[in-house]
């Protein structure tokens, strides 16, 4: 089940969201480390709006909504938003293309991906799923070439709606900043 909407909300909403990101208002924290792993240390800036359940900035307010438009316009529903994180990554000129294969948390959830910009640095989902006592990073020199059942391109006002469990790797930019918005539902 992966899911891949375009224009999910309205134009006037997503140039909101983008204002808002590039606004002197919206706190980015420099993130050392955007996936977490201990090998690549992808680095970028990140801003949790949700975590454990719990609203963490004053923009969750603005942001809830388009999780309820992703919900409806998916048909999955959800109870609760587990995490919310937007992040930005910068153009890295180099020869990784893309960070480690993972999945953001290890127990049932729905990933609701929203894309802010357009930008390069695609989306990769592979078939292959975690499971209870598997790692949550895939090895870094694992060959997934024959794993990969989506590639999604940063088009903002685009969303990917795909299972929590499957592993997935952010593209690295090369030639434009990516920014996204995660999250992670029950």
């Amino acid at each position: 089940m992966i899911q891949v909407i375009d224009n999910v909300v309205s134009l006037k909403y997503q140039d909101g969201i983008e204002s808002t990101f590039y606004s002197k208002d919206f706190l980015w924290k420099y993130n050392p480390n955007l996936t977490g792993d201990k090998i690549n240390r992808q680095f970028g800036l990140a801003h949790q709006i949700i975590e454990n359940y719990n609203s963490t900035s004053n923009f969750a307010d603005y942001m809830i909504p388009l999780v309820y438009e992703i919900s409806e316009k998916s048909g999955i529903d959800f109870h609760k938003i587990y995490n919310g994180r937007s992040f930005l990554q910068m153009p890295m000129g180099g020869q990784k293309t893309y960070d480690i294969f993972h999945t953001d948390v290890v127990f049932p959830h729905i990933v609701f991906l929203y894309y802010v910009n357009d930008s390069d640095g695609d989306t990769i989902i592979l078939d292959k799923l975690y499971n209870e006592g598997d790692p949550f990073f895939l090895d870094k020199d694992y060959d997934f070439s024959n794993d990969i059942v989506e590639k999604v391109s940063p088009k903002k006002g685009r969303v990917v709606v795909f299972n929590g469990f499957q592993y997935h790797a952010a593209g690295i930019p090369q030639k434009d900043p990516r920014c996204v918005l995660n999250f992670n539902v029950t």
